[in-house]
Formats: structure tokens, sequence, C-alpha cells
């Protein structure tokens, strides 16, 4: 069976609650040159030393599971590795440590991310007043070069339409 690496999360709760190392330890009744190597996963976690734990920092063993840090590295994952945010590789122990170290940022990171794909895939129908088509990473028209800065110089140009000209259709 393999065995459980909480380090992280031991290290995030302990911080939350603004203890030192050392002080943890004492009331853990361990050394704190253990608590660093568990903090650092080094070391494995015994059933009484994971109730110590769950009691001293004020959790339920289901938290110091770290699974919903499992969870926001896999999403962190997931959206560093869109290619259309054209971003440069992000290692994975930055991504973990993000997840661990930072969850409230990591979270809204992705809420970013999530908003930024809806927004794109809402921009995909989009027409602009001058009646130019919306030109989007995920979309490419025979009008659209690779960047809508590009698309104003164009020569081919969709019919430029007037809002009289929609109230005028939307009546038929």
């Amino acid at each position: 069976m393999a065995r459980a690496l909480i380090g992280r999360t031991v290290r995030r709760l302990r911080s939350e609650r603004r203890l030192t190392q050392q002080a943890l330890a004492v009331r853990l009744g361990i050394s704190a040159s253990y608590l660093n190597l568990i903090e650092h996963d080094q070391r494995a976690v015994t059933a009484s030393l994971l109730i110590k734990l769950g009691e001293t920092l004020g959790v339920d063993l289901a938290a110091l599971s770290g699974r919903s840090e499992r969870q926001l590295e896999v999403a962190l994952r997931e959206a560093f590795a869109d290619p259309l945010l054209a971003a440069d590789a992000v290692p994975e122990a930055e991504v973990a440590e993000l997840a661990a170290a930072a969850p409230n940022a990591a979270q809204a990171v992705l809420a970013l991310y999530r908003a930024w794909r809806v927004a794109r895939e809402d921009a995909g129908g989009i027409a602009l007043p001058s009646g130019a088509a919306c030109c989007c990473p995920t979309k490419r028209h025979a009008t659209c070069s690779t960047t809508a800065a590009t698309t104003s110089r164009r020569s081919k140009r969709l019919p430029r339409r007037s809002p009289r000209n929609w109230v005028s259709r939307r009546r038929k």
C-alpha cells in the first residue's frame, strides 16, 4: 500500500495557525527535525501521530489527506496546459507549491481561467458594429488572419451595415 504524503498539507495548516515547527513539534510530542521530514514528505505518518495532528490542528482526518490540494493541482495543470493561453510551461513543482501554499490564489487563477474560457466561447459569434466579424483564436474565418489587429487592414471586409439596417431587418 502506498504511503500517504501529507507534508504540504501539514505545512499549510501549521502556517495558517502561525505555529513554528518547534511549537507544533512540542505539542505533538516529536522532534522538530522529525516534523520537518514529515512536512517534506520524507517520513510517513503513523496512525497515532495522524490523530494527534488532527486534534492539535483542529481539523478532521479528511482535511489532512491532501485530496483537495491534489484536485486543485490537476485543475491548475489543465488550465496551464491550454494551448490558447500561449503560456510557457509551468513546472510541476510550482503548480504543486501554488496549490499547497496558496490555495485561495490557486482558486482565483482557476476562476479567471474559467471566465476567460467562457468569454472566448461567447465571443465566437460576435460581429462588430462595423459589420466585420470578430476574430477569436478558436475560430478562423476566410476574412480573418491570426490577429484582430491585422483584420482591420484586410482588403476583404464584410459589408458595412448601420444600425438602421439592423432594425429594418428585424421588421421583415
